[in-house]
C-alpha cells in the first residue's frame, strides 16, 4: 500500500516505478511541489548512484510523466565527466564540463583566466551523501525562461543550454573559494552524517 507521507511516496516511487503515474497524481500544483530523497547509505559509488538515478528517470519517460516530473541528481563525488554521455546534454545533471568556457564566455560576457578551474562546476552537485531533488517541471518555466543561453560549441553547434547563467555564475563563486576549501567543508560536513565515509 501506498503510505501518505512524502518519504513513503518517494520510497514508493523508486523502489516500484510501475507505481510512478500515481507520483505524478500526488504532487499536484497545489499540493507539495518539490522533495529531495536523500540515501546517506546508499550508493557509495557515483557511478552506481548514476545508474540508479537512470533508472528512475527512464521510469518517469516509460509512463509518459517525464515532462511532468523532473530530477536532479547530487553526490559527494558528482563528477559530470564521469556521465555519458559525456559532450551532450543529460536530464538531472549539469552541462558537460567541456562545454563550460564557451558558457562561460556567452552568459558572462567576459574573458577569464586561461588558468580558470572549469571542474569547479562539479560542486554544484556534490553533497553531503547521494540524493535526488524531485520537482514538479512547471516550477522551472521561469527558471529556464529567464537563465537559458544559446552556446557556441567549438564544433560548430549551437545549444540551447537552461540556467546556463546561473551555472555559470555559480561556477564563477565556486572557483573564488577554490577546489580545496569546497572539498574540505563537504567532507566536513559527511563527517557529521551517521554513515561511514567512503
Amino acid at each position: 500500500m501506498l503510505g501518505e507521507t512524502p518519504a513513503d511516496k518517494a520510497t514508493f516511487l523508486l523502489s516500484a516505478p510501475a507505481f510512478a503515474p500515481r507520483f505524478a497524481t500526488w504532487v499536484t500544483p497545489v499540493d507539495k511541489a518539490t522533495f529531495l530523497l536523500s540515501a546517506p547509505a546508499f550508493a557509495p559509488r557515483f557511478s552506481t548512484w548514476v545508474a540508479y538515478t537512470e533508472l528512475m528517470t527512464s521510469s518517469l519517460k516509460l509512463f509518459g510523466i517525464s515532462d511532468i516530473i523532473k530530477t536532479i541528481v547530487f553526490h559527494p563525488d558528482y563528477s559530470r565527466a564521469a556521465v555519458e554521455p559525456s559532450n551532450s546534454l543529460k536530464a538531472g545533471h549539469l552541462p558537460p564540463l567541456a562545454w563550460m568556457p564557451n558558457m562561460m564566455r556567452s552568459a558572462l560576457k567576459g574573458l577569464l583566466a586561461e588558468d580558470f578551474d572549469y571542474s569547479v562546476s562539479d560542486f554544484q552537485r556534490r553533497a553531503p551523501c547521494p540524493a535526488i531533488n524531485v520537482l514538479r517541471a512547471e516550477m522551472m518555466d521561469t527558471f529556464v525562461t529567464n537563465t537559458e543561453n544559446i552556446v557556441s560549441l567549438d564544433d560548430g553547434r549551437h545549444v540551447r543550454v537552461s540556467g546556463a547563467r546561473v551555472y555559470c555564475a555559480n561556477t564563477r563563486e565556486l572557483a573564488a573559494v577554490g577546489a580545496e576549501a569546497l572539498e574540505a567543508a563537504l567532507h566536513k560536513e559527511m563527517e557529521g552524517l551517521a554513515v561511514p565515509l567512503p
